[in-house]
C-alpha cells in the first residue's frame, strides 16, 4: 500500500498517533485543572504547553515517508 502524498505535510495515519494522544493527555490534565474533573486548579501552563506540542507534532512538516521515492 502506497501512502506517500504530495502535500507539503505527510498525512500518514501512523503519524496522527502520537500527536492526539499529546493533545488528549494534556487535555485530560487541564480539563483537571480547571475543575471539570473534579480536580483542584493548580496550574494551567503546563497542559496548555502539551497541547501545543501535540498540535505542532500534528501539523509539522515531511518525514521520512514523504522523502521517499514512490
Amino acid at each position: 500500500m502506497n501512502h506517500l502524498n504530495t502535500t507539503s505535510a505527510c498525512r500518514c495515519p501512523h503519524h496522527l498517533v502520537q500527536p492526539i494522544l499529546i493533545i488528549l493527555f494534556g487535555g485530560s490534565f487541564l480539563a483537571g485543572n480547571m475543575g471539570y474533573l473534579g480536580a483542584d486548579i493548580i496550574r494551567i501552563v503546563w497542559p496548555t504547553l502539551i497541547i501545543l506540542i501535540g498540535v505542532a507534532k500534528l501539523f509539522a512538516g515531511s518525514c521520512k515517508c514523504f522523502e521517499r521515492g514512490s
